[in-house]
């Protein structure tokens, strides 16, 4: 076993080795810089895994919500949505690591130094109204108190620069926003600007809807039952007058009262040619009776025939 008494990881002191196992490792007994005790396993500990008692990230998330608390929007504990926003834009235009800095700050978009300090922005902006975020009224400049506003999901996909803008009288509107008035799917305003359609033409000319089917009165399961029928017997057919169809299947269960041509049983029957197919035998309602499976096994034994 190796030694580590009194050596530090982090905030935890190693003391002293206890008797328990951890996934086959020493846990040691360490002493916190807080005052706690912890039992830690050795490799946590060399590895750098474990480093405190649970205090130090408990500080790491007091020292955040200092903070936020300096601004005094705590909302449910947590930071507010609008103290959120506002570091999600200094995030985004200034940090390479962010995910979103390859569509933001690396293409140039800025933010207004002023807002560097929460409280200017919070005077600039105001609350951020529930259901909205932090929008640019135009995409291509950065944010600044005349530049942005909070709006909707709905408001800020406008603004989007792959959006198609139709300018039809006097007002130019995106595409989906003309689709919401005309009371039609953007894609089938889009396929009549791609036929070649004039902007005047696709808005003004009214669209022909589909009136939907009647459903069918008859179940799924009988109207697909004879095409089940000749799909589970579809290699014994040989033609259109070697056919049994699926009345005339019905017609013999009904005439044997659904029971076995042989032993009279009501098991679950099936098919069975008098004179068999590789023998030359038809599959035709005349050469074709039901039969349990035993008897269809075994019909040429004297004990399953009638007399």
């Amino acid at each position: 076993m190796r030694d580590i008494s009194g050596q530090v990881f982090g905030d935890l002191t190693a003391q002293h080795p206890t008797s328990q196992r951890f996934h086959g490792n020493v846990v040691w007994h360490c002493q916190c810089s807080c005052g706690d005790v912890a039992l830690v396993s050795v490799n946590r500990l060399l590895f750098g895994v474990t480093k405190s008692c649970g205090c130090r990230k408990a500080r790491v998330t007091a020292a955040r919500n200092r903070a936020t608390i300096r601004h005094g929007h705590i909302r449910d504990n947590r930071a507010s949505p609008t103290y959120r926003s506002w570091l999600s834009m200094w995030a985004r235009c200034t940090d390479p690591r962010h995910r979103a800095y390859p569509s933001y700050g690396r293409k140039g978009i800025t933010v207004d130094p002023a807002w560097a300090d929460f409280t200017t922005f919070l005077a600039a902006m105001g609350e951020r109204p529930e259901g909205t975020t932090l929008d640019r009224r135009k995409p291509h400049l950065g944010y600044s108190p005349v530049n942005c506003r909070w709006a909707t999901s709905l408001e800020q996909g406008g603004g989007r620069t792959t959006n198609v803008h139709l300018t039809f009288g006097t007002e130019t509107l995106h595409l989906s926003e003309w689709a919401r008035r005309l009371g039609c799917k953007p894609n089938a305003l889009r396929m009549r600007l791609w036929k070649g359609w004039s902007v005047e033409r696709a808005l003004t000319e009214p669209f022909a809807y589909r009136k939907p089917r009647a459903p069918n009165p008859v179940p799924k399961e009988v109207r697909e039952a004879p095409a089940r029928f000749r799909q589970n017997y579809k290699h014994l057919y040989r033609g259109d007058g070697d056919d049994l169809t699926f009345e005339q299947w019905q017609a013999i269960l009904a005439a044997h009262e659904h029971r076995c041509h042989y032993c009279g049983a009501a098991y679950p029957l099936t098919m069975d040619h008098v004179t068999a197919i590789s023998r030359g035998g038809l599959h035709t309602a005349s050469n074709v009776v039901p039969a349990c499976r035993p008897c269809n096994s075994r019909k040429r034994a004297a004990s399953c025939l009638k007399p």
